[in-house]
């Protein structure tokens, strides 16, 4: 009797490890897609401990230069309750992570562990405000711990 109720319990706990969320959350917002052409909005659930990231790909022409040596970002946070604050970041485009002759691929650490004053749906909108003609979009990587 007691392996069947065992065996009855197997399924339910399969069943919530898998209702467990993702590890990470990496959307990519295509610069078509961005307001304005030069600003990215994403919409965060953070809820508990986190690291944020971004990521973004360079394209260029065939024989033509990539772009500055960096990209500057404003970056505004608008909390749960519309409260907001302005973050500014350079980022150096001195070190891809990936590499072709017609793309480069870059990826940043942004903030190592979020300490937000509420949890809950974070908006951020960054405009990247030298916005390079090459660059091909923008990408957050919100990982939770």
């Amino acid at each position: 009797m007691l392996k069947k109720v065992k065996l009855m319990f197997l399924p339910v706990l399969a069943l919530l490890s898998c209702c467990a969320g993702p590890p990470s959350v990496e959307p990519f917002i295509t610069r078509e897609k961005a307001e304005y052409g030069d600003t990215y909005s994403f919409d965060l659930d953070i809820s508990g401990d986190c690291s944020l990231g971004l990521y973004t790909r360079m394209e260029r022409k065939p024989f033509a230069a990539y772009p500055s040596d960096s990209l500057d970002l404003g970056i505004r946070w608008i909390s749960p309750a519309d409260s907001s604050f302005l973050d500014h970041v350079v980022l150096s485009l001195s070190e891809p992570a990936d590499s072709t002759y017609s793309a480069r691929d870059y990826i940043f650490s942004y903030i190592d562990s979020v300490k937000v004053s509420e949890y809950g749906r974070w908006r951020l909108r960054i405009q990247v405000r030298n916005n390079p003609e090459s660059i091909r979009g923008l990408g957050i990587i919100l990982t939770y711990r």
